[in-house]
């Protein structure tokens, strides 16, 4: 089954992300700070999507997360997630599979979802 790394310091946005992503049997793995997520990569557990929040506190920024974790895991895809206004100029700067601006329809998620674990299966 493939899992998706769900990062979002909002649990009630992380919780419901992770619905979304159940509901297409994917399994979900909610994270509220970078770091926890990063540890998690570094010790051997995969993903085949992490969907970011770009402003989740703490010690790491989304940047600083997705150039660790594509030390470890180069082919990592990330999708960003955020009511920044800039969002798609941050998803560019981390080479993101995909973005949305919050609120997303379910709907641009799953496909998103979908899009991104299962272009090659």
């Amino acid at each position: 089954m493939d899992t998706i790394y769900i990062i979002d310091d909002n649990h009630d946005c992380a919780e419901v992300m992770a619905l979304i992503a159940q509901s297409e049997g994917f399994h979900a793995k909610c994270f509220f700070e970078f770091s926890s997520a990063l540890k998690a990569l570094c010790n051997g557990q995969r993903c085949c999507l992490a969907v970011v929040d770009v402003k989740v506190p703490g010690d790491m920024t989304a940047h600083d997360f997705v150039s660790e974790a594509r030390k470890h895991h180069p082919d990592l895809k990330v999708f960003v997630y955020s009511g920044i206004n800039d969002v798609e100029k941050v998803a560019n700067e981390l080479n993101a599979a995909g973005f949305c601006r919050k609120p997303c329809e379910p709907d641009h998620l799953i496909a998103e979802f979908n899009r991104a674990c299962r272009k090659a299966s």
